[in-house]
């Protein structure tokens, strides 16, 4: 489960290796408790939020890009058929309106 997890990437793989490091940590005796400006301890963990956590990449390879790239040229497509969706029925309804009035 946890080679799958890491493989997978994304917020699990984020927890697991932020949960490794905190276990490292405390052996050690070294252990940082995470601080908000105020003083008071967050309850924010790494990995946990992240607009990018979907996209980022844990391991130091490139397995993951070409995944990215498909998702981004899918998202690309997609955006430009709806503009050009819109698009067209915007010139139908102002076809009709012409006619309409002639």
């Amino acid at each position: 489960l946890r080679a799958t997890l890491l493989r997978k990437g994304g917020a699990g793989a984020a927890r697991i290796l932020a949960e490794e490091e905190a276990e490292s940590r405390s052996e050690s005796g070294h252990r940082e408790n995470a601080t908000s400006v105020s003083g008071e301890v967050s309850a924010i963990q790494a990995g946990e939020v992240s607009l990018v956590s979907s996209f980022s990449c844990l391991r130091p390879s490139i397995d993951g890009v070409d995944a990215l790239l498909r998702t981004g040229v899918a998202t690309a497509a997609c955006a430009l058929s709806t503009m050009q969706n819109i698009g067209l029925q915007n010139l139908m309804g102002c076809y009709n309106l012409a006619c309409l009035f002639k």
